[in-house]
């Protein structure tokens, strides 16, 4: 064999032997991948983060204030409302009437009679002065007065009780208020009749057919007890105004 054939059979055995190590070298390798069930995986690596910076803790301090005072709380006794009278419905009227000018305390008649005889001034058309004119010359103001057979505060003669019960229906001349319509009505027909205050009055002291006999027949037209009352009624006017 010459030289050249000899060198030609190194190169192919050394071929043969390097084949036959990567042959070997890729039958390791797949056993190790068959054992681990796949090639390894690396880990990444973990990226480095920046430091975290620790802020020191802030101490909040209030300023303080020297005009400010603590509040006290201190419970109030609680103060049970002061009891409301009720006052009487009456006085409310009165009250109220009275700022209307419509009572007046220098009437000496009590609130009611007062309220009364105003209602039967308006009913029948007497002024109120006139009538309370009347009241203090026939009785000073005093429910209870009697001359014979003349009652209460307008003097009312028992003779006009039939008359009076058909007109008006009063059936008693002692009672304060049937007594007092009585009066104005009386004066409300004789003044329609004559048309004069002084007339009016004259009849109802003397009664018409005394009045026609003893004034009016003698040419008088007034009398003393006419201007008393009137002079009465002119001063109760200046009280009601």
């Amino acid at each position: 064999m010459t030289r050249m054939e000899r060198r030609r059979r190194r190169h192919r055995i050394l071929r043969i032997k390097l084949a036959t190590t990567a042959a070997v070298l890729a039958l390791t390798t797949a056993s190790i991948v068959a054992l681990t069930g796949g090639a390894a995986e690396t880990a990444p690596e973990p990226t480095p983060q920046p430091p975290v910076l620790q802020a020191e803790p802030v101490l909040l301090v209030a300023e303080h204030d020297s005009t400010y005072q603590p509040v006290q709380m201190t419970a109030e006794p609680v103060q049970e409302p002061e009891p409301v009278e009720e006052e009487d419905e009456n006085e409310k009227i009165e009250a109220a009437l009275l700022e209307q000018g419509y009572l007046h305390e220098e009437i000496p008649l009590d609130f009611d009679l007062q309220c009364h005889l105003i209602a039967v001034c308006e009913e029948y058309g007497v002024p109120q002065n006139v009538a309370l004119g009347v009241i203090q010359a026939e009785s000073s103001f005093t429910a209870t007065a009697s001359n014979g057979s003349c009652y209460g505060y307008m003097q009312i003669n028992s003779i006009n009780s039939e008359w009076l019960s058909e007109k008006i229906g009063v059936t008693d001349l002692t009672d304060p208020y049937q007594n007092i319509r009585s009066g104005v009505f009386i004066l409300s027909d004789l003044y329609g009749k004559y048309g004069d205050w002084h007339k009016a009055l004259i009849c109802y002291n003397y009664g018409e057919g005394g009045a026609r006999e003893h004034v009016f027949s003698k040419g008088y037209t007034t009398t003393s007890y006419s201007r008393t009352v009137m002079e009465y009624a002119d001063a109760w006017a200046e009280v009601l105004a």
